[in-house]
């Protein structure tokens, strides 16, 4: 094997030098300036080199004298003697060569900072906000969903991670949802099913995450992988998350509801409900208006320490404007129309659902206090009654 020259050693060590990043790059430019003002100045003092042919300049003097020469060309116009001019040209040459240099390397680095921006990799610092991971069509419906629904509660954020560019995601959104003044949407990219992508995107602090397949033919399963990467993550909190995804295959559904064991997943299946809903619609007449009435009415999910104790029968006296379905177990368990006389325990929180037409001025609401916690979907524009049974 050739021995290495020492050329070869200085160029190996050079290029990792360079490899270290713009920091070292700088550092580097700013050494050899400091070390080529040093040298001009002490062969100034040293040979005893005047600027005007007569007087002497000391060290400090000289110092300063090479500084400026290096910092500015122009400054070689006031040289006198060309012992001086020859020496003062040497320093102002390698100034210019070392400036030049230092404004490519802040340009490339400014542009390579720029670029890491662009890719949307920096960790999302939020608390009790919404994670959607994928992105498919589907999700421009859900945004507008969410911003709906959030708009009377102050201001939220909803963060995205998909394997897409940040900046067309932002463009996409921006064109189709438009820009609201409460509703912060974050765009980053990465792998849901990452461990170390799903970290930039904080589901740990989030309040609610929504899983979105982007391969139509693999959808199940990277629906489901998503779900195992988030629940057994090493570095997850001890509190249960809440995960919501879709399932399209029904040979996926026993591998579903092993995920969602622990109550902290809901998986369904969103071919059979929607085929269901059409096939009960075609047999009941007035059917599909009853779904669309129930789809377009506010849902409520509220906790009201007044009502604790209290039985389901009691509970549906107590609304004028909304009608009380079931209540919510605190430990995530739904109980719709139970028996009248089941109470409502610590923690509970009653579920209802609203008139789908406005009352008076304003939106159908539960007559209780307004909660951080109350979920409500605003219906739309008022239609004319119609008879439906």
């Amino acid at each position: 094997m050739t021995k290495a020259s020492l050329q070869d050693h200085l160029r190996y060590h050079f290029d990792n030098y360079m490899s270290r990043g713009t920091v070292a790059l700088v550092s580097g430019l700013a050494i050899i300036s400091v070390l080529l003002i040093l040298v001009a100045a002490g062969i100034i003092t040293l040979f005893r080199f005047s600027q005007d042919g007569q007087r002497t300049l000391p060290f400090n003097e000289a110092l300063w004298e090479t500084m400026l020469h290096s910092l500015d060309t122009g400054t070689l116009a006031l040289d006198t003697g060309w012992d001086m001019r020859i020496l003062m040209l040497i320093v102002t040459l390698g100034g210019i060569f070392t400036l030049s240099a230092l404004i490519g390397v802040l340009g490339n680095g400014l542009e390579m900072h720029l670029n890491q921006l662009r890719k949307g990799r920096s960790r999302v610092i939020e608390n009790g906000h919404t994670v959607i991971l994928g992105w498919s069509p589907q999700i421009f419906l859900i945004l507008e969903r969410l911003v709906t629904i959030h708009a009377s509660k102050g201001k939220i954020c909803i963060a995205i991670l998909a394997e897409k560019d940040k900046v067309e995601m932002e463009d996409e959104i921006r064109d189709k949802i438009g820009k609201h003044r409460n509703v912060s949407i974050v765009c980053r990219r990465g792998n849901p099913m990452d461990l170390d992508d799903l970290e930039i995107i904080n589901p740990h602090d989030s309040r609610a995450i929504i899983i979105l397949a982007t391969d139509w033919h693999y959808h199940d399963a990277e629906i489901i992988k998503i779900c195992l990467a988030i629940i057994n993550n090493p570095r997850r909190h001890l509190e249960p998350y809440h995960i919501v995804g879709s399932l399209r295959n029904p040979a996926s559904e026993e591998i579903a509801r092993l995920v969602s064991a622990s109550g902290e997943t809901l998986l369904f299946q969103v071919d059979n409900l929607i085929s269901l809903v059409i096939a009960k619609s075609c047999r009941q007449k007035g059917l599909s208006s009853v779904y669309e009435g129930l789809l377009e009415a506010g849902f409520y999910f509220k906790s009201e320490p007044t009502l604790i104790g209290k039985t389901f029968r009691e509970a549906l006296n107590c609304y004028d404007k909304s009608a009380v379905i079931g209540f919510m177990r605190a430990d995530a368990e739904i109980v719709l129309n139970p028996p009248m006389e089941t109470q409502l325990g610590v923690g509970d929180q009653i579920i209802a659902i609203s008139s789908a037409e406005p009352v008076s001025t304003s939106m159908a609401e539960i007559d209780l206090k307004e909660s951080n916690d109350t979920v409500h979907l605003v219906p739309s524009a008022p239609r004319k009654p119609e008879r439906i049974l």
